[in-house]
């Protein structure tokens, strides 16, 4: 039992998305969770970026970010050069989860979990993820701790099940349809399922013969077989054929269907005593504005997947230590392990950036912090520090071997797979240290990509853009001229170029360069948003205007669309308009600190200045360095005066709307 008595289970549901799952309850499709939420509490769970499954699952295990968590890929060099392997437990650099309950006598188990592998020596059971992919293949012993479980359930994990006619039929109904050409289609489904059923049998055995005080379990089926078969959804894509179509729309649903039967059968094992959290790392496009990757070359492909995930994940909780909560809350993926820790009982660490959802929790009062879990402790179960590595070093010090002669250069296959590893790995970290607004370094690790590789545009744009969120627009300026020299139709750079002429002063070069823009791009979602943003930074509203009635129709439940379009109705002067759209993105979560932000703005305008002080507060406790929050606060209170009102657009960027003075009438002091 933790130190509260009580018993925890954690299911991960990789990309599972409210929007699916609330349309599913509805119909009666997912009663296992829909009990649990009526027990319980709910809400969206926001991601991080880059929003790449093992970064973001190795953040909830440890409560940090990738850049000090050192998980960065999906997979990364093998130690001798000589390929790649499954990015590896002894990569990551801090205690997950699973060391911390360990060290604190509470027996873990851990199942299937993101970089797990090879299995760590907790007090517990670990099944890593690098499960044999057929029962022919013999075991790898550091798949499980302890190497003395039972043979019956080394045997369990050694086999896969095999999945009978009538499975496959309850994810598709017609699969003897399948032409031969789409088997590929068939057989992932297969493939994918079966994993999902093992990890789900591997559980089960656990929860009901090994002694366990928490128990986390990981799937990944949800998000896998959403980058097969998300594309095939209702409604029908302009894309998809009218046979992929008939096949396939329906498997979505049913493999949601499947995970809620799974849910029913673990909690089965579980009494009032435990509570229970399911969550995922993000939602999962199903909309109208799918992106259309199909057809794409498998590079660009590659790139364009991490598209499919939306902003949002899932968060249900429900047990003897959660409140039953009708309001839809909200939290980010920094906020899970502190929670969690709560949950059992026992305080997060000082390095951990999250806080504790505590009022949601009985009782309501965490405990106090300590410095950090990381230091060394008895039980911990942590790796020996001479397991524990650094890809990208190994990388470099394999690189410096070979060109001083003592190692044979590699195979070009091999070198040219770790070179893409390490180039992908780092270019994931640049994107976690923008995303944590740390610019300079950001740029620097982009900068370095960029130098090496100047043919992939991608990491010129990561450059230019955080020298513009630096501040440091000159060089913008200057390296965004380079970008365009050597990739002249990337929309992306005029854009981007626009943004640095505007920062520079030259407003109407800004104009040219959008207007170059507009006209390399397809009709898509991400380009009317870039440019619509892009016109409405300028000023030129009129422009912006244009392309909302194409923003909303291709982009149903995306908060940050609705952000940008509320902010070009302000910008309007339609005030009402612009505060539905923010109370829509508000919708989907509370705890985003923009949308908040523009409401406020709004109630300012309809002149409910009390109202809007509430918002702005909001927008700062979310975002404590919100400038333009706190500048607007200040002068809605009157402890800022303008006697301008360009002044007051410049320096609180509240999209008050153009040609105005009726913000000047209501708060210039006489």
């Amino acid at each position: 039992m933790t130190k509260q008595g009580k018993k925890l289970l954690v299911i991960g549901w990789d990309a599972a998305d409210w929007g699916i799952i609330d349309d599913l309850m509805a119909k009666g499709r997912m009663p296992h969770l829909q009990r649990l939420i009526e027990k319980g509490v709910r809400c969206n769970l926001k991601t991080l970026e880059p929003r790449l499954s093992p970064l973001l699952w190795s953040t909830i295990a440890t409560g940090k970010g990738a850049d000090q968590h050192g998980i960065l890929n999906f997979v990364e060099p093998k130690p001798d050069g000589q390929g790649l392997r499954l990015v590896q437990s002894t990569t990551r650099r801090t205690k997950a989860l699973w060391n911390m309950f360990s060290q604190s006598e509470l027996r873990t188990h851990v199942v299937g979990w993101y970089a797990s592998h090879p299995a760590e020596p907790i007090q517990g059971v670990i099944v890593s993820n690098a499960l044999p992919e057929d029962s022919e293949t013999d075991l790898d012993p550091d798949v499980i701790h302890p190497q003395d479980t039972p043979l019956d359930f080394k045997e369990l994990v050694r086999s896969k099940p095999v999945l009978g006619s009538e499975q496959i039929s309850t994810w598709l109904p017609r699969y003897r349809e399948v032409a031969p050409q789409d088997d590929h289609f068939l057989k992932g489904l297969i493939q994918k399922m079966t994993h999902a059923h093992h990890i789900a049998q591997i559980s089960e055995w656990l929860l009901t013969n090994d002694p366990w005080d928490v128990s986390m379990v990981f799937f990944d089926t949800i998000d896998t077989m959403g980058h097969e078969f998300m594309a095939f959804r209702q409604p029908k894509l302009s894309y998809v054929s009218d046979k992929h179509f008939r096949l396939f729309s329906g498997v979505m649903d049913a493999v949601y269907e499947w995970h809620d039967q799974v849910l029913g059968r673990l909690m089965a094992h579980t009494n009032e005593n435990t509570n229970v959290v399911i969550l995922s790392d993000h939602g999962f496009q199903h909309g109208p504005g799918r992106p259309a990757t199909q057809q794409l070359s498998p590079d660009k492909r590659m790139e364009m997947e991490a598209s499919w995930h939306r902003t949002f994940g899932i968060w249900v909780a429900a047990g003897p230590q959660f409140r039953q909560m009708n309001d839809q809350l909200s939290m980010s993926l920094m906020d899970v392990a502190p929670t969690l820790l709560a949950i059992c009982g026992l305080p997060a660490g000082q390095d951990m950036p999250g806080r504790v959802i505590e009022e949601w929790l009985v009782p309501q009062t965490a405990p106090n912090r300590i410095q950090s879990w990381d230091p060394s402790a008895q039980n911990d179960g942590m790796h020996p520090p001479n397991r524990i590595s650094n890809p990208l070093e190994q990388v470099a010090t394999l690189k410096q071997l070979i060109d001083l002669g003592y190692l044979a250069a590699l195979p070009d296959d091999a070198a040219q797979q770790i070179d893409l590893v390490e180039r992908e790995s780092r270019y994931n970290l640049a994107g976690y240290l923008s995303f944590a607004r740390q610019y300079e370094k950001a740029a620097s690790e982009y900068e370095l990509l960029w130098m090496k590789n100047p043919s992939i545009a991608r990491y010129a744009t990561g450059w230019v853009q955080n020298l513009l969120s630096a501040k440091q627009y000159v060089r913008a300026q200057s390296a965004v001229q380079d970008l365009l020299h050597q990739h002249p139709t990337l929309v992306e750079g005029y854009l981007l170029q626009s943004n640095a002429f505007l920062s520079n002063g030259m407003r109407t070069e800004a104009e040219h360069s959008v207007e170059q823009a507009a006209r390399l791009n397809g009709q898509n979602r991400e380009h009317y948003a870039n440019v619509a943003n892009a016109w409405l930074n300028i000023g030129r509203v009129d422009k912006a205007l244009e392309y909302t009635r194409q923003l909303l129709n291709l982009s149903v439940g995306e908060p940050k669309i609705d952000i940008l379009v509320a902010k070009i109705y302000l910008a309007a002067g339609q005030i009402e308009r612009a505060a539905e759209k923010a109370l829509d993105a508000l919708d989907m979560s509370q705890a985003i600190p923009e949308a908040h932000f523009v409401l406020g703005t709004c109630l300012a305008w309809m002149q409910q200045p009390a109202d809007a002080l509430l918002c702005l507060d909001m927008a700062i406790k979310l975002q404590p360095d919100h400038v333009e929050a706190q500048r607007f606060t200040k002068i809605l209170k009157g402890e800022e005066i303008y006697d301008e009102f360009d002044s007051i657009l410049d320096r609180c960027n509240a999209f008050i709307p153009y040609g105005s003075n009726a913000f000047k009438e209501m708060y210039h002091k006489q």
